[in-house]
């Protein structure tokens, strides 16, 4: 638990919010792909062989050729319906490269933040305790002291080791969701 670095593993080989949001781009662009080739025309062709039965005599072939041409406006609809989904697309995907953005300038300074205050607790307060606790234990062992001002002082020491501890985890959490949002 003191060291929750190992427990970290690591990071996945992208961020999923903006895989998601490329491929609803992807998708969207299809969509408009499929609604402009439905607006061309399109050229149907078959041929067919008939033999009467029981004998399979041959009674001839027929050929055909059709082309459909679309002359109505009613396609350009589907046209603008999907670019209209995906400017959509790319705006969510935009969304998502700002949220993502403002993600890693909150994780960043979120683990700025705990890397000082650990910084605190184990440069000047963690010390300052232990120097307390051995303080009030020789005071107390001169006879010059009284018990709960050393008991005082053991509860004090327990509590900022108990928020050490504390501000590790908090630091490798933060580590960790920069990692998340700022895998490339």
């Amino acid at each position: 638990a003191a060291t929750p670095s190992r427990f970290r593993g690591t990071p996945p080989p992208g961020i999923p919010e903006r895989k998601l949001a490329e491929l609803d781009r992807v998708a969207a662009n299809a969509d408009l792909s499929l609604a402009q080739s439905r607006r061309r025309p399109d050229l149907m062709w078959s041929i067919a062989a008939r033999a009467m039965p029981p004998h399979g005599e041959f009674a001839g072939v027929n050929a055909s050729v059709g082309i459909v041409i679309p002359i109505w406006g009613g396609l350009g609809g589907d046209i603008a319906a999907s670019r209209r989904g995906l400017a959509a697309a790319e705006a969510r995907k935009a969304a998502v490269e700002r949220d993502l953005a403002a993600a890693a300038a909150t994780a960043r300074a979120s683990l700025e933040a705990a890397r000082l205050r650990r910084s605190a607790l184990d440069g000047a307060v963690l010390p300052r305790a232990v120097a307390s606790y051995a303080l009030s234990r020789r005071v107390y062992a001169s006879g010059r002291g009284s018990i709960d001002d050393a008991l005082l002082a053991w509860d004090a020491l327990i509590s900022v080791k108990r928020e050490r501890v504390a501000a590790h985890r908090d630091e490798e959490l933060r580590a960790a969701e920069l990692a998340r949002v700022e895998a490339r």
